[in-house]
């Protein structure tokens, strides 16, 4: 519809009164500079979306492409063998590139310009899923660091990650440019019938201050810690030398229920074929109420914090309960019908949300204080010596959920030269599911190169999930077998290690005999395996 100007005629020039009829006019709704801004960029990724159909590509893609992943895969292995660990130089990087190239676009590509989009597809896949375990195998943190930067220059260069790049921001930009729709400037009031005491609504009310309440504060505070000086370096210590061999105490916190192949076992059978004995504390309920109710203001924790404190424990695993921590929780639940457990922290509020049940507030006390005794675990081993390894589900990809690693404290020890986060998933080691996992180690140089010296090579990554309500995710608490002796052989390894060059120290002095006698009894509770153990929950209300 146009608009078109109509003059006066000049039969009625200069009349007081004229005669009108009435009209309506057109009525069209004006489009706003937002919606002209999110039609353009609607149009601009219809076209960044056609220009990644792959329009042209060989016969048996899908064959084709695996074998081409496997070449790139060999360059890569060849050129990390050739040039580490005394380091590439300029060149040698720009070898590694030339090679990609060389592979993609002759051997594979066989210089046909129609199948590009097709090739850089294959090769950002190949980046995506199969660079990572083959940057993982170097055992060298900069080694990792070159190949993961060279292959990132490269694909940044290809038109094909330039669109996906631009497909991640127009969809971005669509999500986030909304009209906000009109509100009212000030909140409507509710008119309430019945007149009031007209000092009820004046009364002075006074704000409780509450730790719990206040924690965004004190946690964000705490992220601003830094150390000031390293502590010294402490020799490993070793419980006692009982037949010209060296005895060392070893403690599993959390271990659940003893069983055949568990950690306990496995690290029995390491010791057996070395030239040094251990024993092994695997302290849960599960195991022992007397001896693993690690509570604090228990006997059995009170016990345990003095035999730390005495130098004794050259070792701990441990793996703190993570029900109040799992990303099970922010799951949705299958239909409204199910009960369905509601996350309790965040990554803020990492010790609580408000408005929790009194259970819910109990179970989160709980898990709270079992992760911070893993840290006073930690704490001690690394002013009176020994090694660590705690154990807790990945870091989440999403930042706003709760997590021991991202917890200001964690953060804070890891600005330790000797204490490192490796991140694996255990159905490299056979567990049923992907099941990421965080290890944090203390003193275990060759931690992850021990570990994955014990996986399995014909692992196969699960399809299926290890989250939902028919599932049965008790059984995912315990480490498949080959896992627990990956970790028993990194310890085991260590313990080899420092025996060789005579890096062991004994206990402090002046121990108490009562120690001894706590240790002799809760070694012999715990090494007992019964066949009709049963898995217990996380949160028990002891």
């Amino acid at each position: 519809m146009t608009y078109q100007v109509e003059k006066m005629p000049k039969t009625v020039i200069g009349l007081a009164r004229r005669e009108s009829l009435p009209t309506f006019g057109p009525r069209r709704e004006q489009i706003s500079c937002l919606a002209k801004q999110r039609q353009c960029w609607q149009e601009e990724l219809e076209n960044c979306r056609a220009q990644l159909v792959i329009s042209d590509q060989p016969e048996f893609a899908m064959d084709k492409g695996a074998l081409l992943g496997d070449a790139l895969s060999d360059a890569t292995q060849q050129w990390f063998c050739r040039y580490f660990p005394s380091g590439p130089s300029e060149a040698a990087k720009q070898e590694l590139i030339d090679t990609w190239i060389q592979i993609l676009c002759i051997d594979f590509g066989e210089n046909n310009p129609l199948w590009d989009n097709w090739l850089a597809f294959v090769f950002l896949a190949w980046g995506d899923h199969w660079l990572p375990d083959i940057i993982a195998g170097f055992v060298d943190g900069e080694a990792e660091q070159i190949v993961d930067e060279l292959y990132a220059d490269f694909a940044t260069e290809l038109p094909r990650y330039q669109v996906l790049s631009r497909v991640a921001f127009l969809e971005s930009s669509l999500r986030h440019c909304v009209e906000t729709p009109p509100a009212p400037h000030r909140p409507v009031q509710i008119e309430r019938p019945g007149l009031k005491h007209p000092k009820t609504n004046s009364r002075v009310r006074q704000p409780i201050e509450r730790a719990y309440g206040s924690q965004e504060y004190w946690l964000q505070h705490l992220r601003t810690c830094a150390f000031v000086d390293l502590p010294p370096s402490v020799l490993c210590p070793r419980y006692k030398t009982v037949a010209e061999l060296p005895l060392f105490l070893v403690v599993h916190l959390f271990s659940g229920r003893r069983r055949v192949g568990d950690f306990h076992h496995a690290l029995h059978q390491l010791a057996e074929s070395h030239n040094w004995n251990v024993i092994v504390l695997s302290l849960d309920t599960a195991v022992s109420v007397e001896y693993g109710n690690l509570l604090t203001g228990t006997v059995s924790w009170n016990t345990l914090e003095a035999i730390y404190l005495s130098g004794r424990v050259a070792a701990t695993l441990c793996g703190p309960p993570c029900e109040t921590f799992s990303e099970a929780r922010y799951t949705p639940a299958p239909s409204e019908d199910v009960r369905w457990p509601r996350p309790l922290r965040s990554a803020d509020r990492l010790f609580g949300l408000e408005g929790l049940s009194m259970r819910e507030l109990k179970q989160c006390a709980v898990g709270s204080e079992f992760f911070l005794q893993c840290i006073w675990v930690l704490c001690v081993h690394i002013t009176c010596g020994g090694v660590f390894i705690g154990e807790h589900p990945a870091r989440p990809t999403d930042d706003t959920r709760p997590s021991i690693w991202t917890s200001p404290i964690v953060q804070l020890l890891l600005s330790l030269p000797d204490l490192h986060l490796h991140h694996i998933a255990q159905y490299c080691w056979g567990a049923d599911a992907v099941k990421p996992t965080g290890l944090l180690t203390w003193a275990l140089p060759f931690f992850r190169c021990d570990l994955y010296k014990k996986s399995l090579s014909d692992a196969v990554r699960p399809s299926g999930a290890a989250i939902g309500k028919d599932l049965n995710t008790a059984r995912h608490k315990e480490y498949p077998g080959q896992f627990c002796f990956a970790l028993a052989f990194a310890i085991a390894s260590q313990f080899n290690r420092l025996l060789g060059c005579d890096r062991l120290r004994t206990g402090l002095p002046g121990e108490p005999e009562e120690l001894d006698a706590w240790i002799d009894c809760a070694a012999k509770a715990s090494a007992a395996i019964r066949a009709n153990a049963q898995r217990l929950p996380d949160f028990q209300n002891l």
